[in-house]
């Protein structure tokens, strides 16, 4: 008896239906399949967060128990440790954390301990990136990016180089042309300009060369006991900033300046090229020949006291974090006319932020 087989029409309805069946099917088991990675990158985060408490726990009675902010910034099975002062490469990071994590082990991140609360940016694992917010962790799917540190450039006359680079991720391959320059924006990030103005011990200091924030108190109540405003603006708008932003203090900007007469008395202030006295009001001078633009530019009206470039907003400086002593109201700033002052901590007219940040030198090239 002959065997009567499958028409060609029959086979095309077989194959039609398989193809429905898999596109419906394929896209569910993906999500599934990422939905369980992002998964076990959440835990394994959680893992890490142990972790961190576990060593912290034990780093009390240790060399480290007077630092209370900690951060390990880690990348290849190599951490560096750093609480805003110091840094402190460590050979074997595997014994100190990798090895008390449970489960996956990131690859890359950075942790931080901040007055005993911890907390995780950038963990890798595998093909998702991680953070903490708020204690819950939160992981989102993530291409990595190949580190190419960033280069030292255009060594000055009176600063220790220019360095271009991404503040939320040093891995970003930053330049002048992609850089925003003299630019500021709430909650900044992108490629950005920077001049190293200390290249003593481990890392380099350096300061943005442009505000982040136009105009904030210092503190609103008008004492310098305490300052408020602008370092929790700060905070805010650079919570995922490497480097450990904060404000310049005033001798900071002094060394910086070669201001050798730099002191806290009654002074009312001191010029970075040296043209101010206490009884001297502030000379204007060409366009561009301080030897200190670096320090002023993109304020407003700088020009016409010798800064290269001024800001077309009205920005009439950024403070440091230094009081003056033998007051209660007064503070150090840096004027728009190239000098340190003292002025008060609240007004009309406050100045604003420019952030120094400090950056091991195992992640610039030289």
């Amino acid at each position: 008896m002959k065997k009567k087989g499958f028409t060609l029409i029959e086979l095309l309805a077989v194959i039609v239906i398989l193809a429905i069946i898999a596109l419906i099917t394929v896209p569910v088991v993906i999500n599934i399949i990422n939905s369980s990675k992002k998964g076990a990158a959440e835990d394994s985060t959680y893992g890490v967060i142990e972790a961190m408490k576990i060593n912290w726990v034990g780093a009390q009675s240790g060399f480290i128990h007077e630092w209370n902010n900690l951060i390990y910034d880690c990348a290849n099975d190599t951490c560096v440790m750093y609480d805003g002062k110091s840094v402190k490469v460590l050979s074997t990071p595997t014994e100190l954390l990798y090895n008390t994590v449970s489960g996956t082990k990131p690859t890359e991140g950075k942790f931080i301990i901040k007055s005993g609360e911890t907390s995780v940016l950038g963990l890798r694992f595998g093909e998702y990136v991680c953070k903490t917010i708020d204690g819950k962790a939160s992981c989102e799917k993530k291409a990595a990016t190949s580190y190419k540190p960033s280069k030292i450039t255009e060594l000055g006359a009176t600063h220790k180089g220019i360095v271009y680079l991404n503040p939320i991720d040093l891995r970003v391959e930053c330049n002048e042309s992609n850089s925003q320059i003299g630019t500021g924006e709430a909650n900044p990030s992108g490629c950005m300009k920077f001049y190293i103005y200390d290249d003593s011990g481990d890392t380099y200091k350096m300061i943005l060369d442009h505000n982040i924030i136009s105009s904030v108190p210092w503190n609103s109540t008008g004492t310098n006991t305490e300052i408020k405003e602008a370092a929790i603006q700060l905070a805010e708008d650079t919570a995922e900033w490497e480097g450990n932003p904060r404000i310049p203090t005033a001798n900071e900007i002094a060394l910086a300046a070669n201001i050798t007469t730099f002191v806290d008395n009654s002074m009312l202030y001191f010029g970075f090229d040296g043209q101010i006295t206490m009884t001297e009001a502030p000379s204007t001078r060409a366009k561009g020949t301080s030897r200190y633009t670096w320090l002023f530019n993109y304020l407003g009206d700088c020009e016409e006291y010798g800064c290269d470039i001024e800001s077309p907003e009205e920005q009439l400086g950024y403070w440091t974090s230094t009081r003056t002593v033998g007051t209660s109201n007064l503070v150090w700033e840096v004027a728009e006319y190239g000098v340190i002052i003292r002025g008060t901590t609240f007004g009309a007219f406050a100045p604003g932020v420019r952030p120094v940040i400090e950056i091991s030198k195992l992640q610039i090239n030289g």
